[in-house]
């Protein structure tokens, strides 16, 4: 097995920025605002992280592969006075986890 990360193709870049957008719109409803408030917002921020539907000056998003196979997504920005602390973000498919004997204390059983 090799992992290794990769530039994002554009493709992949659109189909990405689709889902993160609706998953950023859906956290921003759970959390109580509304739901034109969260889309406004989103656009907002989209239009500066991502102009014309590119990574804006500063951005990285490469794609993490297992072999030939994309597992993951990383984005990484500078800091700005939105992210003072810079943009990192991981995501990707999630595997299933060996099985555990018992829950872990704080923790609850898987489903």
């Amino acid at each position: 097995m090799t992992t290794y990360l990769r530039p994002i193709s554009d493709d992949e870049l659109r189909t990405w920025l689709i889902a993160q957008r609706e998953d950023y719109i859906e956290q921003r409803i759970q959390t109580g605002e509304r739901p034109d408030e969260a889309r406004r917002i989103a656009d907002e921020q989209y239009a500066v992280l991502f102009p014309g539907g590119q990574p804006a000056r500063g951005h990285v998003l490469s794609r993490l592969m297992d072999d030939d196979t994309p597992v993951g997504w990383l984005w990484i920005g500078p800091r700005s006075p939105d992210h003072p602390e810079g943009v990192l973000g991981l995501g990707g498919r999630r595997r299933r986890a060996a099985p555990r004997t018992g829950p872990r204390s704080g923790s609850h059983a898987p489903r």
